[in-house]
């Protein structure tokens, strides 16, 4: 099983490298990537499409002006592509946008972003262990997860970090804070207590033929 790792306050993926800022970044990563703890095999969980922020789209553009100004360089937007693994199509796209993305990239209330600022708990090597192995069952697993499931997970994975002389209890006050640390929410079914029309008809027939009391 593949562990991740936290430095000062920006997740990190230990399989790529791979740096985010928020833990949602992390899980779309584990997605596209299957670098996710016991990951499955299924090729159809791996996603290929990627989003770039408009900070990103806007240095890359001022890269790729850099390198326009090198009169060594033949190539620019080639020469760019390779070294990102990008395509030279979204750069030329990104061009065409440019004012557009500079201006959302340094005006929060345009592009609809909001400040966040990680928060890390006593134990963060553990937390992320625990995200990982939370993303991995909800959304390959497709399994329910419970505040004991993520308690009882977290003591396994400080037990095994840090060995047996720690005294971590998991309380419901950490659970809490753990989920609003990593944007965890809770979600329940809403239509477990619908039925389709074909079986509500017994019912809707035995109550017009039952007689009106008074």
């Amino acid at each position: 099983m593949s562990t991740t790792g936290v430095y000062r306050g920006v997740y990190v993926c230990n399989t790529c490298n791979f740096h985010c800022t928020r833990p949602g970044h992390l899980a779309r990563h584990y997605q596209c990537s299957g670098h996710a703890p016991q990951r499955p095999v299924d090729a159809r969980f791996l996603k290929k499409r990627h989003s770039y922020s408009f900070g990103s789209k806007r240095n890359y553009i001022l890269e790729l002006d850099n390198l326009r100004t090198d009169t060594s360089v033949v190539s620019p937007l080639k020469l760019l592509s390779q070294r990102t693994g990008i395509s030279s199509s979204n750069f030329s796209k990104w061009e065409k946008a440019r004012a557009k993305n500079f201006l959302l990239a340094r005006t929060r209330g345009l592009a609809k972003l909001r400040k966040y600022v990680p928060s890390q708990g006593k134990y963060p090597a553990a937390e992320q262990v625990l995200y990982g192995l939370f993303v991995w069952r909800r959304a390959y697993q497709r399994l329910r997860t419970s505040r004991d499931w993520l308690r009882e997970q977290m003591r396994r994975a400080v037990l095994e970090l840090h060995g047996v002389d720690v005294s971590f209890k998991a309380s419901s006050g950490w659970c809490s804070a753990f989920c609003r640390r990593w944007e965890i929410t809770y979600q329940c079914r809403t239509n477990k207590h619908k039925k389709a029309v074909e079986d509500r008809l017994p019912q809707i027939r035995r109550f017009h033929n039952e007689p009106v009391t008074t």
